[in-house]
C-alpha cells in the first residue's frame, strides 16, 4: 500500500483529479491522508467529496473551512432539515461566525450543498454522514504528525487546551521558519504531556527522555499558503522548514494542488488554476463564483 498526503484542495476538482491521475492512484489499495480544507473557494466541493468517498483507505484531518461546513450539516440535521432557517437574523450579522464563513469562501459551498439538498436529498444525506463522522483533529504514525494548522508545541499534541488549535494554528509553522533560519534543529513534539508546559525544544527532548516517549520530528500541515502571492505565473512548490512540510500550495486561490508520496519523499503538482479555468479565477479570498464547462 502506497501512502500519499494531500494539501488544501478547496473545491478545486480538476486539480484533485490531476494529481491523483499522475500517480495512478488506486482507490482500493492506496491510502490518502488529507490535511484538510476540501471546502470553500471553488464550487466543486461535493465533487471532491465524491472522490474521497471512493477511497477505501482515507484519513481526513479537519481543516478550519471543513469545520464550518461540518457545522452547516449538523445545524440543518438538528433542525430536521429546516435548511435556510439555519441562517437566523443573529447569525447573519456582520461579526457572526456564519457570516465570516460565507465571506471566506463558504457561500459557494453552501450554495452547492443547498442545491443538492433540494434536488437530491438522498445524496445530501450520504454526504452529511461523511462530513460529520469522518474528519479527525490529527493523525500520528511512525513518529510523524499530520494536522491541518498545527499545534501549540509547548504542550503534548493530545493535550491542546482547545480543539480549534489543530485547524487554526500558524505559530508552529512560523516557529519552524525561525528554527530553520537559526539552524537550531528540527521541531520536537510529544503526543502526551498532561499538565506539562515546555518552553523550548530542549525541554521537550528532556521530557521525552525522562518519560521514555517517542519524539515527533516530522510534521505535515496545510492551512498557510507557502507563498503569499495570489496571481501565480509558475507552479508553487511545498516547503520544508525544521522538519515541517507545508503542502498548501494555493489550490484554493490561483496556485496549484500538491500530493506528497510519503514512502518515496516525492511530490506531485497539479497545473495552476489559470490553466484549468482561464482568466475566470478566484479574486484573492473573495472567491467569486463562476460557471465553467466540464
Amino acid at each position: 500500500m502506497r501512502t500519499f498526503v494531500l494539501g488544501d484542495i478547496h473545491g478545486n476538482i480538476k486539480a484533485l483529479k490531476d494529481v491523483l491521475k499522475q500517480v495512478a492512484f488506486n482507490y482500493e489499495e492506496d491510502r490518502l491522508i488529507f490535511l484538510g480544507d476540501v471546502a470553500d473557494g471553488w464550487q466543486w466541493v461535493p465533487e471532491c467529496i465524491e472522490e474521497f468517498m471512493k477511497i477505501k483507505n482515507f484519513i481526513w484531518c479537519l481543516g478550519n473551512h471543513d469545520k464550518w461546513t461540518v457545522s452547516y450539516f449538523k445545524s440543518i440535521q438538528d433542525q430536521d432539515n429546516a435548511g435556510v432557517a439555519w441562517f437566523s437574523a443573529w447569525e447573519m450579522r456582520e461579526n457572526s461566525s456564519t457570516n465570516l464563513w460565507l465571506k471566506q469562501g463558504g457561500q459557494v459551498t453552501f450554495d452547492a450543498y443547498e442545491n443538492m439538498r433540494k434536488n437530491d436529498l438522498e445524496n445530501w444525506e450520504k454526504h452529511a454522514k461523511f462530513w460529520v463522522n469522518v474528519p479527525q483533529l490529527y493523525h500520528i504514525e511512525d513518529k510523524t504528525l499530520f494536522v491541518h494548522g498545527g499545534v501549540d508545541w509547548r504542550m503534548g499534541i493530545a493535550n491542546q487546551p482547545n480543539n480549534w488549535i489543530y485547524y487554526w494554528d500558524r505559530d508552529l509553522w512560523n516557529r519552524c521558519i525561525g528554527l530553520e533560519h537559526m539552524k537550531a534543529g528540527d521541531v520536537a513534539l510529544v503526543e502526551h504531556a498532561p499538565n506539562k508546559f515546555m518552553r523550548n525544544r530542549k525541554t521537550v527532548l528532556e521530557y521525552a527522555k525522562e518519560n521514555d516517549l517517542p519524539v515527533i520530528t516530522r510534521v505535515f500541515i496545510g492551512h498557510t499558503v507557502v507563498d503569499p502571492r495570489w496571481n501565480y505565473t509558475e507552479l508553487v512548490v511545498p516547503q520544508k522548514k525544521a522538519g515541517v512540510w507545508n503542502l498548501d500550495t494555493g489550490a484554493g486561490s490561483t496556485g496549484n494542488a500538491c500530493l506528497y508520496y510519503l514512502e518515496k519523499g516525492k511530490y506531485y503538482l497539479s497545473k495552476l488554476v489559470k490553466d484549468y479555468y482561464g482568466d475566470k479565477m478566484n479574486d484573492k479570498i473573495l472567491y467569486k463564483k463562476y460557471k465553467y464547462g466540464k
